[in-house]
């Protein structure tokens, strides 16, 4: 016999919410009533509770401790700006990332090297059947692009534009894949050593984790209090170990790495700072728990 029951709690309006998150022990003094009243409106309670949680007993639904609506507001703000310079700073890794592979393989198979199935391994997550399908759909959306168009009313042959034009138009997700499967040892080190790092293996984990983290800012996904379920690699001969793998934490030490190869490390440390003095009721151990 199943011990799943039926669903039947109802919508409560944004009101009701409210108050009874007060009912609970969320401190709202009168002249932040308004505003708390716009948040529950316009960010969703069940949104908020997701910074809250940890700080509620699992008994009897009350908090454990003084808890105000301030310090919410200040878990979702920084939350929400964190993910901003998160998706700022892969956007950044990410070009130097494609960038780097492009020319790598294109030197040493040619400007279509991704049309050459004797440089992969064949995996059941991707293939070169799968790369060349991925490639076909995001280059025929792109087809208002004025550097695809062109090749296509010029060439013929191959199918597809050179590796410098597929690069605009591919995601960060595939660079990641491509590069798993890359069976030439000589291919996979020469990429990693763009960005300093002799381990292909470590260099293709952190990639993975990226794609992963880009994947959580872009879609909205908490960060604050909240695993990234993925476990990079450490890279031991640099010194750099994760004593929380799924934490941002672990993945903010990828991210100032890899800036800090293509020289914008002071940049994403002169960002990330800031915030926690923006909004206080923040530490930076909250960016390891989950």
């Amino acid at each position: 016999m199943s011990s799943r029951s039926v669903f039947n709690k109802q919508a409560l309006t944004p009101e009701k919410l409210l108050k009874k998150f007060i009912q609970q022990g969320l401190v709202v003094v009168d002249t932040e009533y308004e505003l708390a009243l716009h948040y529950f409106q316009f960010v969703g309670a069940y949104r908020l509770k997701g910074y809250l949680y940890h700080r509620i007993n699992s008994e009897t639904k009350q908090f454990t401790d003084e808890f105000s609506f301030d310090t919410l507001r200040q878990y979702y703000e920084f939350d929400r700006e964190l993910r901003l310079l998160v998706i700022n700073a892969i956007d950044r890794i990410e070009v130097a990332v494609r960038a780097s592979m492009s020319n790598v393989l294109s030197l040493k198979h040619g400007a279509h090297w991704f049309l050459n199935p004797s440089i992969f391994n064949e995996t059941r997550e991707w293939s070169h059947e799968k790369i060349v399908k991925t490639l076909n759909k995001d280059t025929a959306k792109a087809h208002n692009r004025e550097f695809i168009s062109h090749y296509y009313k010029y060439y013929e042959f191959p199918e597809l534009p050179p590796s410098w034009a597929i690069s605009e138009v591919v995601s960060f997700g595939f660079w990641s894949k491509t590069y798993s499967v890359l069976n030439q040892p000589t291919d996979r080190k020469a990429i990693s050593m763009k960005f300093g790092i002799d381990q292909p293996e470590v260099f293709r984990s952190w990639l993975h984790a990226l794609t992963v983290l880009r994947n959580h800012a872009a879609h909205h996904s908490q960060i604050l209090f909240s695993p990234i379920r993925v476990k990079p690699s450490h890279y031991k001969s640099k010194n750099i170990h994760f004593t929380a793998p799924e934490s941002f934490d672990s993945l903010s030490i990828i991210l100032a790495y890899f800036l800090g190869q293509i020289g914008l490390g002071e940049e994403w440390l002169g960002q990330l700072n800031p915030l926690f003095q923006k909004y206080p009721a923040v530490s930076t151990q909250d960016l390891i728990k989950y």
